[in-house]
C-alpha cells in the first residue's frame, strides 16, 4: 500500500508541472470570442450608445456615451 501512496505522490508531484495548461487553453479559446466582441463593439460604436442611452428599447443609462 505505501508503494501505491509513493507512486500517486509522485505522478501528483510530477502533475504539477502541466498545472498551466488547463488555464492556457481555456484563454486561447475565449481570446477570438473576446476579440471579436471587442471590435465589433469599436465598429457599430453609434449604435452600442444609441442603445445604452435609449429607455425604451435599450439599457436607458445615464451617460450613454461614457458608459460605452
Amino acid at each position: 500500500m505505501t508503494q501505491l501512496a509513493r507512486q500517486a505522490h509522485a505522478f501528483l508531484g510530477l502533475s504539477r508541472y502541466l498545472d498551466f495548461l488547463a488555464p492556457l487553453a481555456l484563454r486561447l479559446y475565449l481570446a477570438p470570442i473576446f476579440w471579436i466582441a471587442g471590435t465589433n463593439k469599436l465598429n457599430e460604436f453609434d449604435s452600442i450608445v444609441e442603445w445604452f442611452g435609449n429607455a425604451e428599447w435599450g439599457l436607458g443609462l445615464p451617460f450613454p456615451f461614457l458608459m460605452a
